[in-house]
């Protein structure tokens, strides 16, 4: 094989690693969708335990904080899919009053445990949410329960901020020390890396 198909087959290999490198980063779910899944997975138990207590009707008491209204109208929307009425707190043996708070939403991110030879480094995200759920019926406890949920991934350091779109304070974290290769090694590799390009550049041309 000469040193120009050499040269190409170089240049092909590198532009598969890095399209299949931007389709893997291109899967990663934003924290938004991290905090919807859990969500999602907490209101399904929970109706579920409503409905196994024999109520048709539900009155549903929020905690007011971001988190709380995050939950709220899409408890209510599957409360409602799950065909239960809901009412204002009002007692009664059909009727199961259930108080939702959100006590913790984060995302945290470890300090850099990777480094890409072409772009930042890796951390691990962690996405932690905990929802508390009482039911009452005629002012007596008959369920109360935390759930937690976490997911871990590793992400990298330059995809922090699409991964943190969204309106909401608890989507955002912070890394826990700035990676060294980000600062000093990173744009000796870029250097390098031009250098090679125009090496090539060159090689092919010459050829």
């Amino acid at each position: 094989m000469g040193l120009r198909n050499r040269a190409v087959l170089v240049i092909l290999v590198l532009l598969i690693f890095v399209f299949q490198y931007g389709n893997l980063r291109a899967q990663i779910r934003s924290n938004l969708r991290i905090f919807t899944l859990q969500a999602d997975s907490f209101i399904t138990t929970a109706l579920g335990i409503v409905k196994s207590e024999n109520a048709d009707i539900l009155s549903i008491k929020f905690d007011s904080s971001e988190a709380g209204n995050f939950i709220k109208q899409k408890f209510i929307e599957k409360a409602l899919m799950e065909h239960l009425r809901i009412i204002a707190d009002v007692a009664g043996d059909s009727i199961i009053l259930a108080t939702v708070s959100v006590p913790l939403m984060t995302v945290s991110y470890s300090t850099p445990v990777a480094s890409h030879l072409f772009g930042s480094s890796d951390v691990v995200r962690t996405v932690r949410s905990t929802y508390s759920l009482n039911l009452l019926r005629n002012s007596r406890f008959v369920f109360a329960h935390t759930f937690s949920y976490e997911a871990s991934d590793t992400v990298s350091e330059e995809a922090i901020k699409s991964l943190e779109i969204g309106e909401y304070n608890f989507l955002h974290g912070s890394v826990s020390s700035k990676s060294i290769l980000n600062d000093v090694i990173q744009p000796i590799l870029f250097a390098g890396a031009a250098a090679v390009v125009v090496y090539l550049f060159f090689v092919l041309r010459g050829g």
